[in-house]
């Protein structure tokens, strides 16, 4: 009597009873080569599915790391750039700090300036116009006294005794306070006494007439 064994693989198989121990050796082995395979497969797909996930992971820890490290040399070229520009705008500020400053501190002066431009300007009109008034009243003195004077008068040298023969001297009202030769023509200031001749003025620091110290001289032109 026989036994028929029908495979993994769809092989059938057929063997005496007698022999069936010894017959059926071989279809076990290509079972468990056949089996042994399939695992061997499996354990390869397993293998290259793992292998290939492990490069895909590899590869995008790769293009993050990548994308950090450009992102910070971005980052920090973009800070340095900002510092920089930070630094710039700084400067400019303490420059336009000064700058107004110095404007300020020009237009003071140029008020300074004018303040003291009008205020010798005032001084200067009042000057002028104490001097004019000297002068006119000087002039008032002359004419009253030449109205007082005789039309012929004598001598200068002969009166006097100062003057050389032919040489006529100063009126005593109009004459040099230090000479008492040449006639007076120089305004002493702050004292405003006309009392001193141009020669006799260089050499005197005091006026002869209330010895107050000169600090300033005007010479008067009477012709």
């Amino acid at each position: 009597m026989g036994t028929t064994v029908q495979t993994e693989g769809g092989l059938t198989v057929g063997f005496g009873k007698k022999r069936l121990r010894d017959q059926f050796i071989f279809p076990s082995d290509d079972l468990y080569c056949h089996v042994h395979q399939q695992m061997l497969d499996l354990d390869l797909d397993r293998l290259l599915t793992l292998h290939t996930r492990r490069v895909h992971a590899g590869l995008a820890e790769w293009r993050r790391r990548i994308t950090y490290q450009v992102a910070a040399v971005a980052e920090e070229g973009a800070r340095k750039r900002l510092k920089a520009k930070e630094e710039e705008i700084e400067r400019a500020k303490r420059v336009t700090v000064a700058l107004e400053e110095k404007i300020r501190g020009l237009s003071v002066e140029n008020q300074l300036w004018k303040e003291l431009a009008q205020s010798n300007e005032a001084a200067a009109n009042l000057l002028r116009s104490n001097l004019e008034q000297v002068l006119a009243a000087q002039v008032g003195v002359e004419e009253e006294k030449q109205r007082q004077l005789p039309f012929v008068v004598d001598d200068a040298e002969s009166c006097c005794g100062w003057e050389s023969e032919g040489e006529s001297s100063p009126s005593p009202a109009r004459s040099c306070r230090r000479c008492w030769k040449r006639e007076a023509n120089v305004l002493l200031l702050p004292c405003r006494h006309l009392c001193l001749c141009t020669v006799c003025c260089p050499v005197e620091d005091f006026c002869p007439v209330c010895e107050g110290r000169k600090n300033a001289t005007v010479v008067v032109n009477f012709s």
